[in-house]
């Protein structure tokens, strides 16, 4: 069975230059509050290293990590050969060690 629903239509009339400048005041304080909240912390407020700082320290860790592995381990014997064979044109790669050490010099 069907119901018939009847239909409430509502009178639309223009909004008037001051309910117009009541919204948009509405809409500013809002918008304000929001940015307060959202607006990103100084670096030095969140006592957050940068990545380069997290970067330098993992260096070092990982190069004292291999310094205490056994001799016959695959990573230190990498870290430790030198290529014997000629060079690519461009920059020189630098190893490990060369970086580790201008990180301490920085």
């Amino acid at each position: 069975m069907l119901r018939r629903t009847k239909l409430r239509i509502k009178h639309v009339y223009a909004p008037t230059e001051e309910k117009i400048e009541e919204e948009k005041d509405k809409f500013y304080e809002i918008s304000e509050e929001t940015e307060a909240k959202d607006e990103p912390r100084d670096l030095q407020d969140v006592h957050e290293p940068t990545i380069d700082v997290v970067v330098k320290a993992r260096r070092l860790q990982w190069l004292g990590h291999i310094e205490t592995m056994t001799e016959d381990r695959i990573p230190k014997t990498i870290a430790q050969k030198r290529p014997d064979y000629k060079k690519k044109k461009g920059r020189p790669r630098k190893r490990l060690h060369e970086m580790v050490m201008l990180d301490l010099e920085n």
